[in-house]
């Protein structure tokens, strides 16, 4: 499920993106022929770029609302978060676990089944073998010693590189887009100048004006400064985790710190998919 999900997620994504840069950049793209249509004896042309931009970016838009790949994006995405986390659990005994009961199989399959209660868009298997993989059973059959090694370094470090690194990410894009913006901002200040001047006569305005605003928008629909402060958090929520994770010694508290662990690692999916309206059943 997580492999599938995950795959269909990437795609909405994908989908999404693009849908989003046919937009904005159509957009620009019209403005800017809508001032070389001031020049003379280039007013077909201008027209012709404008309209077709504007068609563009309309059918992008068409598509976004019938396709909704937004929200493959996001349900897959919610999916495939789910489904790790209960693998992980299952893998290392975690809470919910942590017994030997024969029907554990059967448990684990039941609560994957639920998180396909909520979609509206169910992402088929990948065909490549059940839900339980070798990997999944070798691990849960280890120690305990065994199960908190594996455990520390394929999730719990690897958890905190990628939030880590995420969170780097998110803040140097949101700087180089506030840059970017204002530097298109000030050149529309400059072309007003030029225009309230009479230096110019086509509508260097419009266009500064209009990439400036694409800029802007498509930074807020990457959420940048958003996500900058909840993957900082988390980072640092994972750090207090790796360090209680290297105190532990025995079986006793193992299964309720893996419990406690998980829910940190999904606490700002949770809050992710609850601003887009998703919500995906499960642990």
């Amino acid at each position: 499920m997580y492999r599938s999900a995950d795959e269909e997620s990437l795609g909405g994504q994908r989908a999404f993106v693009r849908c989003m840069r046919l937009r904005l950049g159509g957009l620009f793209v019209a403005a800017a022929g809508g001032a070389l249509s001031g020049f003379e004896g280039f007013e077909w042309l201008g027209g012709l770029v404008a309209v077709v931009a504007l068609l563009v970016a309309l059918a992008a838009e068409l598509y976004t609302v019938a396709a909704r790949p937004d929200r493959v994006w996001y349900e897959g995405r919610a999916a495939a978060e789910s489904a790790k986390t209960l693998s992980w659990r299952y893998m290392v005994r975690g809470e919910g676990f942590d017994d030997e009961d024969s029907a554990i199989d059967t448990r684990f399959t039941m609560e994957l089944e639920e998180l396909l209660t909520d979609l509206d868009h169910v992402p088929p298997a990948d065909g490549s073998g059940g839900q339980i993989t070798p990997l999944m059973r070798k691990a849960r059959a280890g120690t305990f010693d065994e199960r908190r090694a594996y455990y520390r370094e394929f999730r719990v470090v690897d958890q905190l590189g990628w939030y880590s690194r995420k969170a780097k990410f998110n803040t140097r894009r949101l700087r180089q887009w506030t840059i970017a913006t204002i530097v298109f901002e000030v050149l529309g200040i400059f072309a007003a100048c030029l225009l309230w001047a009479q230096m110019i006569n086509f509508d260097a305005l419009g266009v500064v004006s209009a990439l400036a605003a694409a800029i802007t928008a498509w930074a807020q629909s990457r959420q940048y400064q958003t996500l900058s402060s909840a993957y900082s958090v988390t980072s640092q929520e994972v750090a207090s985790v790796l360090s209680q994770l290297d105190s532990l010694q025995n079986e006793s508290a193992w299964a309720r710190f893996v419990g406690e662990a998980e829910e940190a690692f999904s606490r700002e999916h949770t809050l992710w998919r609850a601003s887009r309206g998703i919500r995906v059943g499960g642990r």
